[in-house]
């Protein structure tokens, strides 16, 4: 290059055959540095390179990724569109690409030759149109994905953006995607050389597989090989046949995917042809297409899926190893998802092959178990399931001589059929009942064992029931109670009592004593549940209970720890009150001990949720006093942190105060139990009452500032007692001895902030000026003290700003020193420094918001605390709101304009923060803050996509808004008001999906804020009740697809309030000056308004129950608030709501009202 004098000898060596593609690329990349004159040198490198590229012997022009680096790079720097269409058309593109495409395949920098190719392919697009043919489009698009493929899903220079835009610059250049006709030529074409390649890259990249490529991808494959004028069926075939050996798994079962998703429900028998093929080629995806298939809501043919069902176990029948491989297990569950009846048909059948492999395969064959039993509920055939079940348990137990059968004695299989009683009608239910409880109770009894334990199962469901199914059944069930039979019924007694009260006639409670408990424990031989059955009888009579409290101690020691744990979980929850007044101490203090254990001190969590728990005085003692002893133990803090301070003896207090004092090094916990122990002084633990003791647990940790503050507090209480009077005077008098040598943040520091912030100043006025003194000289020689220090003090000057008044020397000094502070660079990239020079501004500097809040954003940008700013800032608020309106009111225009200008996560969880700051501080005499606030919901509304990435700031703006709805219900206007129903909709379509761990709040926020509208400002809703019913509409559906976004069954009880609101409307009076002592309600009229609309949410519920149907908790939270409309609903409306439906919606609204009448109808009786 040094030897180059001239244009000419350039463009010689640059043409010279043996010059290599790097010294090309090193010399065209020093151009911008060349001293001769070299006029249109852009255009001879890219004629240069057309003619390399265009020699079919030249590879390395076409394989080094450099040289089309080059291209883009000359083609860039060429302003004239019309040259550069010129120099194209000497370019054979097309058979370029396409040797490039493959000759890169086995590169190592494929990855930087795709990227430039991108690059490359966008340039051509901008300027020109490539004619290609079809056949060629497919291979050239099947090269890149190929090449694609081939890179690394992570460590690539192509990132997913780059690939996603190649692949759509790629189709744009060969136009494939807008071919007017598809016809079985082309598609032929297609099958043959793009649809391996397509599957491959979207089975790859599936993680992605919303990304633009690939949807358009998928839209290809739908066009070409599902189109009506195609032979789907032939095509597929073909390519099964030719790529069996090379279609791996991922690649299959995203083609039946896709196959699913274009072909209709109508089209099973196409499905079932394209399944075989699958099958066929990849032979252990069977299960997993199924799976698929189930939750596309499609099926196959019932005789196929049989055929499918019938061949799975004979094949598993040749080779026994085939049962020990879940995918056979898996195979028979999603067969039964997909055809109830099969599972109905062959249950019998199924049943022996769950018992025969139970051992082996205990959770395949439960969930197999789990899915005949769902088989018949969908079915509607539980009962005869259940006569299934018992005749199967029969025949089961006389084959295996009296041998127990699982689906009779294994807890795990009996559970699903207690669990699923619920499922049975009240008609069924008491048929069932009365008939077991007939067998059990007559004389002449054949099967006892077997007809005892199907309605011990049986009765397992009766707390899942309704209260109003219990009353339905109970006197069916009293009959127990009723009959004098030498059959022993107190295990079936038990489980009738645990759901009523009040189902054990008189005259057999005055019969029980101990002799009773002995006399069955000799019998049956001592157990749990005859234990829980004599505390259910202690519940209703009172007798000798202290032998059967010994005989429970004595068994509890004989049962392994699994079920000790149950036991005593049992016993505390349900009879807490019993053994509370009935036990000795002795024997609570055992129990006690059993469940602090390491194995079962975890039982704890279950009962603390109950705060009656705590009321049981002798338990608590002992539980507190043994948990004190365990104080070194984080665990046991952890649960004595549960326990209310106003259930711990005084003696306990003081013990664990003591306790906690000496320990070397504290964790939070330990400060949280102090400081809640502190909440109720004791004023004799020596942490309260020697100053000396409480200096030296100070010092051992900077968090225990916090445990002088409350000990100072409750001294300062009680002023008038000797020994807060000595304890102030000593602490002020050590104070004011050791303040002058103390050092910035140091004890002394600490504990006089503290005092000066909580003390009326005719105790401590001389300590506060002293301190405020001090604190002000120390920050004016800031240079002499660490950033730790600083931040310290201005935090503290803060502090003291609430409660001393600074004058005019005094900020000076504070505004000088800052200024000194912020000019340093260093202590600037501090953020906890940056927060304290925020919140001391916000104190004692000018209040204008429009300065202060982008200092807000800028700081939380940087990452500073919104627990620390926002409180200063709210100071600030409040007084501007009340003596300047008009900086209020900018700054809430600020914040509104700042809703369209948002950027990143950070800044839109600011700017809401700020707008949630703003919406508490607004009164309703600010005018014209009112219209900004509706102005704010609605750009609000407008830019709410923008918030996506701040779920937990929008449920914080929505907590406030209802608030506002109840506190300051002036603000909102008919606008307001009609704002908040797109609001909540546009929230639940953002933020609700799978991936978010906040589905149920943002849910139940939205319900709210509807349920106050309809408590505050139901008179604006006259003539917009069709908003409430969309929305309802839309709400139901959300909750019909709980298990989609995760959402708990609170979700579901805060829908069912609002729609049982909606249809509840409370009263609504005009109270008028010169009618103030007349009510005159409107509950009427709106009523009759609601009639006109409500039966449409109605049909949206039956609709959503067949197609969607909602889970088993969901659907009994629903059922008041369904019964709440039929009380709304008068025989017109009915006759309407059955019109719409279809024959299905008509049988199901039928079952539906036909159970309103029975049980949620309001009668006299």
């Amino acid at each position: 290059m040094d030897s180059v004098n001239s244009a000419e000898e350039l463009t010689k060596l640059l043409r010279a055959k043996n010059t290599t593609t790097t010294q090309i690329y090193d010399i065209v990349s020093q151009f911008d540095k060349l001293e001769i004159y070299f006029p249109h040198k852009e255009v001879f490198v890219l004629e240069l390179l057309q003619d390399r590229w265009n020699d079919q012997r030249k590879d390395d022009f076409k394989l080094d990724y450099k040289m089309w680096e080059l291209f883009n790079t000359m083609w860039t720097k060429i302003e004239d569109e019309n040259l550069l269409k010129k120099l194209f058309k000497n370019l054979k593109f097309v058979p370029l690409l396409s040797k490039s495409l493959q000759l890169n395949q086995d590169s190592t920098n494929r990855d930087l030759f795709l990227k430039t190719l991108l690059k490359t392919v966008s340039l051509i697009n901008s300027t020109s149109t490539v004619e290609v043919s079809f056949e060629n489009s497919c291979k050239i698009l099947a090269y890149t994905l190929n090449l694609t493929c081939l890179l690394k899903v992570h460590d690539s220079e192509l990132s997913t953006d780059d690939r996603d835009q190649l692949i759509l610059e790629m189709i744009t250049l060969l136009d494939i995607n807008n071919m007017t006709e598809i016809t079985y030529k082309l598609s032929n074409v297609y099958s043959n050389d793009l649809l391996l390649s397509t599957l491959k890259y979207i089975s790859k990249y599936s993680s992605d597989f919303e990304i633009s490529s690939t949807i358009i991808l998928k839209t290809l494959l739908g066009r070409f090989i599902f189109s009506v004028h195609v032979d789907s069926l032939k095509l597929l075939e073909r390519f099964f046949k030719n790529n069996s050996e090379i279609l791996d798994t991922q690649p299959a079962i995203l083609l039946f995917q896709i196959s699913i998703s274009f072909l209709s429900r109508s089209n099973f028998k196409q499905l079932e042809e394209i399944f075989t093929y699958v099958v066929k080629c990849q032979p252990k995806v069977t299960s997993t297409l199924l799976k698929e298939l189930s939750a596309s809501k499609k099926t196959l043919s019932q005789e196929f899926l049989e055929t499918l069902f019938n061949n799975t176990l004979s094949d598993a029948e040749k080779n026994v190893e085939t049962y020990n491989n879940p995918e056979f297990w898996s195979l028979l569950s999603h067969i039964l998802d997909l055809d109830i009846e099969i599972g109905i048909k062959y249950s019998e059948k199924l049943m022996s092959l769950i018992k025969k492999h139970k051992d082996t395969n205990k959770p395949s064959t439960l969930k197999l178990w789990s899915k005949v039993v769902v088989c018949h509920i969908n079915a509607r055939e539980y009962v005869q399931f259940i006569s299934k079940w018992q005749s199967y348990c029969k025949k089961d137990i006389e084959s295996v001589d009296g041998k127990e059968t699982c689906f009779l004695f294994d807890r795990e299989y009996t559970t699903l059929i207690s669990d699923n009683i619920v499922s049975l009608s009240i008609t069924q239910l008491r048929d069932l009942l009365s008939e077991l409880i007939d067998i059990i109770t007559g004389e002449d009894i054949e099967h006892t064992t077997l007809n005892k334990m199907v309605l011990k199962i049986c009765l397992l469901g009766l707390p899942k029931l309704t209260y109003n199914t219990l009353y339905e059944i109970k006197s069916i069930l009293t009959k127990v109670f009723e009959i004098n039979s030498s059959t022993d019924l107190w295990e079936i007694k038990y489980l009738i009592m645990e759901v009523y009260d009040d189902i054990v006639p008189e005259e057999q409670l005055t019969s029980l004593s101990t002799e009773a408990f002995t006399t069955l424990a000799m019998e049956t031989g001592l157990s749990t549940d005859l234990f829980y059955y004599f505390f259910k009888l202690r519940e209703y009579q009172e007798f000798a209970f202290t032998p059967i409290e010994n005989k429970l101690m004595e068994y509890l020691p004989s049962i392994d720890t699994e079920k000790i744990s149950l036991v005593v979980l049992k016993l505390f929850t349900n009879w807490s009150s019993i053994i509370n007044s009935i036990f000795s101490r002795d024997h609570i203090k055992d129990l006690i001990k059993i469940l602090l254990k390491s194995e079962h001190i975890n039982l704890l969590k279950s009962l603390f949720i109950n705060d009656d728990f705590f009321e049981e005085e002798n338990i608590t003692f002992h539980l507190v006093d043994e948990l004190t002893k365990l104080y070194k133990s984080e665990e046991a803090i952890v649960y004595l942190n549960s326990v209310p301070v106003q259930c711990m003896n005084k003696n306990s207090r003081i013990s664990l105060i003591e306790n906690l004092s000496t320990k070397q090094e504290l964790s939070d916990l330990d400060i949280s139990l102090l400081s809640n122990l502190l909440q109720n002084p004791t004023f004799r633990s020596n942490l309260e009452s020697d100053f000396d003791k409480l200096k030296e647990f100070l010092s051992k940790d900077k968090k225990t500032n916090v445990i002088f503050t409350k000990i100072w507090s409750n001294h300062v209480s009680q002023l008038k007692e000797t020994i807060s009077q000595t304890f102030i005077k000593n602490v002020v008098e050590d104070i004011h001895k050791n303040f002058t040598n103390a050092i910035v943040g140091d004890i002394y520091y600490k504990m006089s902030l503290e005092i000066v912030k909580i003390t009326p100043d005719d105790i401590t006025s001389q300590l506060k000026n002293s301190f405020t003194t001090k604190c002000l000289k120390n920050l004016t020689e800031s240079n002499s003290i660490n950033k730790t220090q600083l931040i310290w003090l201005l935090n503290a000057l803060f502090e003291i700003s609430k409660v001393v008044e600074f004058d005019s020397t005094q900020k000076s000094t504070v505004v000088n020193t800052v200024s000194q502070i912020i000019q340093d660079v260093e202590a600037i990239s501090n953020v906890a420094l940056l927060e304290s020079l925020f919140t001391l501004y916000c104190a004692l500097y000018e209040e204008n918001l429009v300065y202060l809040y982008p200092q807000y954003l800028a700081i939380r940008g940087l990452g500073a605390s919104k627990e620390r700013l926002l409180p200063a800032l709210s100071d600030v608020l409040t007084r501007v709101a009340e003596n300047n309106i008009n900086d209020f009111n900018n700054g809430f225009i600020m914040i509104i304009n700042s809703f369209s200008e948002l950027t990143t996560k950070e800044y839109s969880s600011a700017i809401l923060e700020l707008f949630q700051l703003q919406l508490t501080h607004i009164e309703k005499d600010n005018v014209i803050g009112s219209h900004l606030f509706v102005k704010s919901l609605s750009s609000f509304l407008t830019n709410i996509e923008r918030f996506v990435s701040s779920p937990e700031s929008v449920i914080s703006i929505m907590k406030t808004i209802h608030s506002l709805e109840i506190s300051k219900s002036a603000l909102f206007t008919q606008f307001a008001i009609e704002t908040l129903f797109p609001l909540c909709l546009k929230i639940n379509l953002l933020f609700i999906h799978r991936e978010n761990s906040n589905n149920d709040e943002i849910f139940s926020n939205t319900t709210k804020m509807i349920s106050n509208v309809l408590l505050v400002h139901r008179v604006k809703l006259s003539n917009r009740n069709h908003l409430v019913i969309s929305l309802l509409c839309h709400l139901l559906e959300v909750v019909s697809k709980s298990q989609e976004y995760n959402l708990s069954v609170d979700s579901t009880k805060a829908l069912a309030r609002l729609i049982t609101n909606f249809c509840e409307p409370t009263n609504v009076s005009n109270n008028q000056s010169n009618n103030k002592h007349k009510l005159s309600s409107k509950v009427g009229l709106i009523k009759q308004s609601l009639r006109k609309h409500t039966p449409m949410l109605l049909v949206k519920y039956v609709h959503l129950s067949i197609s969607r149907p909602f889970e088993v908790q969901e659907r009994r939270e629903l059922l008041s608030s369904i019964h709440s409309i039929f009380n709304l609903l008068s025989q017109n409306e009915l006759r309407l709501v059955n019109s719409i439906l279809d024959n299905s919606g008509k049988q199901y609204f039928k079952s539906i009202y036909i159970e309103y009448k029975r049980t949620g109808k309001w009668r006299e009786d």
